[in-house]
């Protein structure tokens, strides 16, 4: 046992040179919010900062969807455009879906065989 613990540790400190060498955005972030998660003192005032960043990502993506809004007027109808160094496509893209509500309610049997669970975590701060 104090060898798997000892392999452990070595990794640990393994990545934690790599992050402080790697000097990356990512590494970053990583190594702020390690550092915070180790200290649960002003968890009130991260929840908050959270929320706070939230709301900036909202506000982003309503800029962001005015201005695709306005591209797509501007377009006009057509489904590609240059301009400078760019090239924008506004296409309609068809997919075929199941629909797995017609098929529960005419052939239970079928969509029982093959429903498949599916597992998935959620973050949430509320006030």
């Amino acid at each position: 046992m104090k060898n798997s613990k000892f392999n452990k540790r070595e990794i640990f400190k393994r990545a934690w040179q790599i992050i402080r060498e790697d000097g990356s955005k990512k590494a970053e972030a990583f190594r702020i919010a390690w550092d915070e998660a180790k200290n649960p003192q002003g968890l009130a005032a991260k929840a908050k900062a959270f929320k706070e960043i939230q709301r900036e990502i909202e506000h982003l993506n309503t800029q962001a969807d005015a201005l695709k809004n306005g591209i797509i007027a501007y377009m006009d109808g057509k489904s590609e455009v240059k301009t400078g160094d760019y090239t924008i496509r506004y296409q309609t893209i068809t997919r075929n879906i199941l629909d797995t509500k017609r098929l529960q309610a005419e052939n239970k049997e079928i969509y029982n065989a093959y429903l498949k669970a599916n597992e998935s975590t959620r973050f949430t701060v509320t006030v």
